[in-house]
């Protein structure tokens, strides 16, 4: 099946998005409520431009749905900022089941290297 033509516009409307989200983050250490509502908009959004049936929507809900869980109990033990766990839940949406763990992966690891390039930039002369 061919994506429709609208549909690289959503997929831009996310990227912009996500990466306000990661600037308004980095300036405030905190993500706003409008962009898990966007980034869960722009989900049905895609979903309706793909046709994803009910069950296609409710593997993508259920993943939303168990990424939330995951990030409430990172937020509970302190962890995670709220923003952080609402954003995994909402991201969670647009990748369902199949694709789960190897988004996982891949973020962790850019997470990881993001991380560890912070921490080196912080041992530099005046960081």
């Amino acid at each position: 099946m061919t994506a429709p033509a609208a549909l690289p516009l959503v997929q831009g409307a996310l990227a912009a998005t996500l990466a306000a989200a990661m600037l308004w983050d980095l300036l405030w250490l905190e993500i706003p409520d409008w962009v898990h509502v966007a980034v869960v908009l722009l989900f049905a959004a895609a979903a309706f431009l793909l046709g994803l049936g009910p069950w296609g929507i409710a593997a993508h809900v259920g993943s939303g749905a168990a990424l939330f869980l995951a990030g409430a109990g990172l937020f509970a033990g302190g962890f995670w900022g709220g923003g952080d766990a609402k954003l995994l839940a909402a991201l969670g949406l647009w990748f369902g089941f199949p694709d789960l763990l190897g988004w996982l992966l891949g973020a962790s690891a850019a997470g990881g290297l993001l991380a560890l390039a912070a921490l080196l930039l912080r041992r530099l002369p005046g960081g």
